[in-house]
């Protein structure tokens, strides 16, 4: 619930989303500058403060949640909350800074609102759960095929293996040409 993770742009698009679904509930896992918190608190019982959340159980928490909000507002290169969210099937409306974007396919495993923008993360969060049951369902089908190809361990090894036989290809060329100059 730090600062700079964006909740403060979250604490005032929620009442904004909640106007418009009676039935909407924020779960609000970790925990931050006392301020915030009782702000977050004083939001009404539709609020749930979790306070840290061990590791061990944190992706019980996304699986279980309709929708994961990253309201970000300082440049993360890849967020772990995005990656598990998504490989969790939950999808993600991200603040479109850092490498957040990148993380998230627009209208397929989440949305994305530009940062500070509490009306704009109020809409996503409303179009989200305006969608039918059926096309939340897929897009958290979405989420668990994207997450798989794009996050898994499998994957990364993958990746990383590409980037080692690279390395190690223009290794080799790079001594031939130096064994070719001499």
């Amino acid at each position: 619930v730090a600062v700079s993770k964006g909740v403060e742009v979250l604490a005032r698009a929620f009442p904004l989303a909640a106007a418009r679904l009676p039935e909407l509930r924020l779960i609000i896992a970790g925990r931050g500058p006392a301020a915030l918190e009782n702000r977050l608190r004083s939001l009404g019982d539709r609020v749930v403060m979790l306070g840290q959340v061990p590791r061990t159980h944190i992706v019980e928490v996304y699986a279980g949640a309709g929708l994961t909000v990253m309201p970000s507002t300082i440049h993360e290169n890849s967020p772990l909350t995005v990656c598990e969210s998504l490989m969790a099937g939950t999808p993600v409306v991200g603040a479109r800074i850092g490498g957040i974007p990148e993380l998230i396919v627009e209208g397929e495993t989440g949305y994305l609102y530009d940062p500070q923008d509490a009306a704009a993360l109020a809409d996503a969060i409303v179009a989200h759960f305006e969608r039918s049951p059926q096309a939340r369902r897929a897009m958290r089908q979405a989420c668990v095929a994207y997450g798989e190809r794009e996050f898994s361990v499998p994957a990364h090894v993958t990746r990383l293996e590409a980037v080692y036989c690279d390395a190690l290809a223009g290794a080799s060329d790079a001594q031939r040409r130096a064994r070719n100059e001499a």
